[in-house]
């Protein structure tokens, strides 16, 4: 969910060709500081624009030549998983007609599903041998994907928890591997730039 927009941090879209040296350098002529870089966007985290400086900023971006667009990094946030203790069996697998669908197929573990989201419980008992080697964590930039909220391992257990086992849920393609890219913090809010940089990264290596 969009809400607002991080406090003076934009984006800068740039036009094919332009490397990321080159995006840091036009950033820096607008007196402005540069993050991360989206190469698959080409795009550019960049801050502080305020009201203030706006009209220079947009002056100097669009003197470049090369940049097609600038946005806020838009504040993104979870949306609210109610605790009720019966909730997951509220969409019946029948709702969707999960077990008909089961007789053709229960996913792949050749199908890797990216988990855009607040991380995974590794340590749940329906994850068990779901989970990538790869992962990341672009909310505080490391290489544990942990989740400190719970929503995306309400996500992760709808896409590919394990089926038949015994255990919890049954997910929709049990056989399905899991790629956590921890996005969100855990009050379920992050970055617009940060999802982009997780399908990014998700995409990179072979998520599906």
């Amino acid at each position: 969910v969009l809400s607002t927009a991080t406090d003076g941090r934009y984006v800068v879209g740039f036009h094919a060709g332009v490397v990321e040296q080159h995006a840091r350098q036009i950033a820096g002529s607008a007196e402005l500081s540069a993050g991360r870089w989206l190469s698959g966007s080409r795009a550019l985290v960049v801050w502080p624009v305020t009201d203030a400086n706006a009209p220079q900023v947009v002056e100097t971006l669009q003197s470049s030549g090369v940049v097609r667009y600038l946005e806020p990094d838009w504040e993104v946030t979870a949306f609210l998983v109610p605790n009720d203790p019966k909730y997951n069996q509220q969409w019946a697998p029948d709702k969707i007609n999960a077990e008909e669908a089961w007789d053709e197929t229960v996913g792949s573990s050749n199908v890797i599903v990216g988990i855009i989201d607040t991380g995974i419980n590794k340590s749940h008992a329906d994850m068990s041998g779901k989970i990538t080697a790869h992962e990341y964590d672009y909310h505080n930039n490391d290489n544990d994907a942990t989740d400190d909220n719970g929503h995306g391992t309400h996500v992760a257990g709808v896409v590919g928890a394990g089926l038949d086992n015994g255990i919890g849920m049954a997910s929709t393609g049990g056989a399905t591997l899991l790629m956590p890219m921890k996005v969100l913090g855990a009050n379920g809010t992050g970055t617009s730039s940060n999802v982009a940089a997780g399908i990014e990264d998700a995409t990179d290596h072979d998520a599906d």
